[in-house]
């Protein structure tokens, strides 16, 4: 989704150039307020399936 959002703000940068408008300028505030929320999420829970701690699955039966 960043991704797709990011293409549009940058056509509507190139856009601004030219000609305001609010139409451009709000996907340009769309994709930074979207990539500024989301991606500090999605970094954080891809860091923590990648963690190499195994506390959960080493801990014996007994534990519990």
């Amino acid at each position: 989704m960043c991704w797709r959002l990011l293409d549009m703000a940058v056509i509507a940068a190139e856009a601004l150039k030219k000609k305001k408008s609010d139409f451009y300028l709000g996907k340009v505030y769309q994709a930074t307020f979207f990539v500024d929320v989301t991606l500090p999420h999605t970094l954080a829970s891809l860091e923590t399936c990648m963690r190499t701690g195994r506390e959960i699955v080493e801990l014996p039966e007994t534990a519990f």
